[in-house]
């Protein structure tokens, strides 16, 4: 992962328990990330959960169809561990698609579809560009509900580890830790740490420069935690 890549994702402007990332402190912390031994050690905070409301296409008969897609948003510290992490995996993942001859067939969730460096987009093209020119075959559809809600921890271990291969004791560790924390999901309500934070007069936010956060330092959001767990 690049520094402008990185220096994205720690940015964004959204309020969560953390700033976002200054000039400065994006450099040092992007150093930090590169080290297995931080990233052991470092805090993971909860996510923040909170529901979004939108509307799909209308069907043939007009009817729109409204829907509900929860979502969990991290603390920007850990996006930037998250994405840093993520992009090695990719790495890592595009070439085990290769060495077992499936690079052509696993298509989702690689970034620039892997070592091809196109999209998925320009994939999905290239299906259908391949049904129009063939005489006859079948088309097969399917979906998961609450697909990632439900994935088999040790099952999440084993192909990791396998994708991975063989690590130094302190990078498996690091690794260990950052998918742990994901499998975790530890996460709060958006709606009831607006409540615990009213009842504990504390603002809904609180500003340095331009960014906000929920709270001015880890410090006092220990004492927050301690006191509404």
């Amino acid at each position: 992962m690049n520094f402008k890549d990185f220096s994205k994702k720690v940015s964004k402007p959204y309020v969560h328990f953390d700033f976002p990332l200054g000039k400065k402190e994006k450099r040092g912390f992007f150093k930090l990330v590169k080290k297995p031994s931080y990233v052991v050690k470092h805090r993971f905070f909860p996510f923040i959960k909170f529901e979004i409301n939108f509307q799909k296409h209308p069907t043939k008969d007009k009817k729109v169809n409204k829907k509900v897609r929860p979502i969990a948003v991290v603390s920007h510290h850990d996006a930037g561990i998250y994405g840093y992490y993520a992009t090695l995996l990719n790495e890592k993942y595009n070439a085990y698609t290769m060495e077992r001859g499936i690079d052509q067939v696993a298509v989702a969730y690689r970034t620039g579809n892997g070592h091809r460096g196109v999209s998925n987009v320009t994939v999905a093209h290239e299906v259908f560009d391949f049904i129009d020119g063939i005489d006859s075959g079948w088309v097969m559809k399917g979906d998961f509900k609450g697909f990632f809600d439900n994935l088999d921890h040790q099952l999440i271990d084993k192909n990791l580890m396998s994708v991975l291969g063989e690590l130094p004791g302190v990078q498996n560790l690091a690794w260990r830790k950052v998918v742990g924390h994901l499998k975790k999901f530890q996460a709060v309500k958006k709606e009831t740490l607006k409540k615990r934070m009213k009842l504990a007069n504390y603002p809904e936010s609180t500003k340095k420069g331009e960014s906000k956060a929920l709270f001015d330092s880890i410090e006092e959001l220990g004492r927050f935690l301690s006191n509404n767990k």
